[in-house]
C-alpha cells in the first residue's frame, strides 16, 4: 500500500498544467518563475511540493526511503531549493522556522541539515541548525539517486539521524533532533524555493515511510480511508487545532471536499464554525 494514498496529502502549488504529474509510483514536480501557492502572497518563494496529512511521533524510530531525480535543465541560481523535508506542526505562538529535517539544493550541490530546539515557544532565536552534509561535487542531473533516511525525533538530546545515498552512508549522528511541539512533523516532498529565474523540475517514486518495529502509530490523526477522525465536540477541536496550525487548512480543504466526516459535531454547520473558531487561537 502507498503512504500516499488517495485523501492523506495536500498539493501546495500554483495550480498550472505543469505544476504536478503523477504515472504510477512516480510524481513529478515542476517549479517555473512566478509559481507562487496562493498562501505564498508576499513573492519571495516559489513551490511545487505535497504535504502529507500523517504526523510522526516523537521518541519513535522510522525509515524512510525514496528515489529522486532532477530533471536536467537550466543551472539552479535560487538561493535554496528544498527537496525533502520533515515539516513541523507549530504550536500556538511558534515562530513558522526551518524543517528539524531538510534536504536541499544549494547551487547544484546537496544538503543535509538537521535542526532543533528545547524551549516551548520554538523561534528563530532558539533554533539550533547542523549541517550535518555538504556535497563537494555537483549533483548528476538526470540520475535516479536512491535516498534511506533512519531517524528519531527527540528535542532534548536522544535523537538521531542516519543517511544513506545510492548505499553510501552520509550522515551518522547521534543528538537532539525535532522542536519541543505537542505533535510531531509531517513529510513534504517537491521543489520549494527562494524565487528564480529558471525552470526545475524534480520526480519522485517508490517512497516509503516506515516505524520501527513495536512503536506508536505514526499518525497523529489517523488517516483512514473513511476520515472519520474529527470526533471531538467543538470546544476541544479548537485545542487540537491550535496543536495543528500548520495542518489547519488541510483539514478545510478535506471539510469542504466533503471527505471529513463531522461525527459527532451533530451537523456540518456546528463544525465549519468550530473550523473557523479556532482559527482565531493563532496566525495561519
Amino acid at each position: 500500500m502507498s503512504y500516499f494514498e488517495p485523501d492523506t496529502y495536500k498539493l501546495q502549488s500554483a495550480g498550472k498544467d505543469w505544476s504536478y504529474a503523477a504515472d504510477g509510483s512516480t510524481m513529478r514536480f515542476e517549479l517555473r518563475p512566478g509559481d507562487r501557492w496562493a498562501k505564498d502572497s508576499d513573492g519571495s518563494v516559489e513551490r511545487s511540493e505535497l504535504a502529507s496529512y500523517k504526523t510522526l511521533d516523537y521518541e519513535q524510530t522510522y525509515t524512510i526511503s525514496y528515489k529522486f531525480m532532477i530533471e536536467p535543465g537550466e543551472t539552479n541560481t535560487s538561493k535554496w531549493i528544498v527537496l525533502g523535508q520533515l515539516h513541523a506542526t507549530e504550536d500556538a505562538g511558534d515562530d513558522g522556522v526551518s524543517p528539524p529535517y531538510g534536504l536541499d539544493l544549494i547551487g547544484e550541490r546537496m544538503e543535509i541539515h538537521a535542526r532543533w530546539s528545547d524551549q516551548a515557544d520554538t523561534n528563530w532565536d532558539n533554533v539550533n541548525t547542523l549541517v550535518a552534509y555538504k556535497d563537494e561535487q555537483d549533483i548528476e542531473r538526470g540520475h535516479w539517486y536512491d535516498m534511506k533516511v533512519t531517524l528519531r525525533l527527540d528535542p532534548f538530546g536522544d535523537g538521531m539521524l542516519d543517511v544513506w545515498r545510492d548505499g553510501v552512508q552520509l550522515v551518522d549522528y547521534d543528538g537532539p533532533l525535532g522542536y519541543h511541539d505537542e505533535v510531531g512533523p509531517y513529510w513534504k516532498h517537491g521543489a520549494y524555493r527562494k524565487a528564480s529565474d529558471e525552470t526545475i523540475a524534480v520526480n519522485y517514486k517508490d517512497f516509503s515511510l516506515v516505524e520501527e518495529a513495536g512503536g506508536q502509530t505514526p499518525l497523529a490523526l489517523e488517516a483512514q480511508s473513511d476520515f472519520e477522525v474529527l470526533h471531538d465536540p467543538p470546544g476541544r477541536f479548537a485545542g487540537v487545532a491550535s496543536a495543528l496550525k500548520d495542518q489547519l487548512d488541510l483539514y478545510a480543504d478535506m471539510f469542504a471536499e466533503g471527505i471529513v466526516d463531522t461525527g459527532s459535531f451533530g451537523s456540518a454547520d456546528v463544525f465549519q464554525k468550530a473550523l473557523e473558531n479556532s482559527r482565531t487561537d493563532f496566525v495561519l
